[in-house]
């Protein structure tokens, strides 16, 4: 959850080091005494500091989140984006917390990428109903939200220490699998 602002926040102190560095080389050469110059690259610094935090985070944000599509599993590059490797018309969203994700799977591929995540099948809802209710936030997407909710099945994965984990919810009759991951 923390990522993308260490992410901003350690760009941002590699950037005014730099900046620091060539204000105190250059400035002297414009006629600043060098005790001068290491103050005013001091006070250039810190004053660029936050503003460069902020633009840093909305960069990176703007370039590793959002909608992406992909044909196969081995396309996704992302090591925090985990498919059964033979999944098909991938359409992902990823966000600063984790990741959405709708393809297609035959069940048996699904079947076996679960066990070895060591993911297991929700039987019914907390109401005692059986099928699986998908996210009212998949509906952005224009995903199905719960027109087939009696075809869906609900797959969710171990939680890891970092209170990352994943919920996938499977359509057998089309193959279509959806799911939700987050992370910290």
């Amino acid at each position: 959850m923390l990522e993308p602002l260490v992410t901003g926040f350690n760009v941002a102190i590699l950037v005014m080091f730099f900046v620091f560095l060539g204000a105190v080389s250059i400035l002297p050469n414009y006629g600043y005494p060098p005790r001068k110059a290491l103050k005013l690259a001091c006070i250039l610094s810190a004053v660029l500091f936050i503003p460069s935090c902020f633009g840093i985070s909305l960069l990176v944000e703007f370039v590793r989140n959002g909608r992406f599509t992909y044909q196969t599993a081995i396309e996704i590059t992302d090591p925090k984006v985990k498919l059964p490797p033979s999944a098909t018309d991938i359409t992902l969203f990823k966000y600063a917390s984790g990741h959405d994700a709708r393809f297609k799977v035959s069940n048996a591929d699904l079947s076996q990428w679960l066990e070895s995540n060591q993911a297991n099948r929700k039987e019914n809802r907390p109401d005692g109903s059986f099928g699986a209710r998908v996210p009212a936030h998949f509906s952005k997407y224009g995903w199905p939200s719960n027109d087939d909710e009696n075809d869906l099945e609900e797959y969710s994965g171990p939680i890891a220490e970092t209170g990352a984990g994943f919920d996938i919810w499977y359509s057998p009759k089309n193959g279509t699998a959806y799911l939700h991951c987050g992370y910290w």
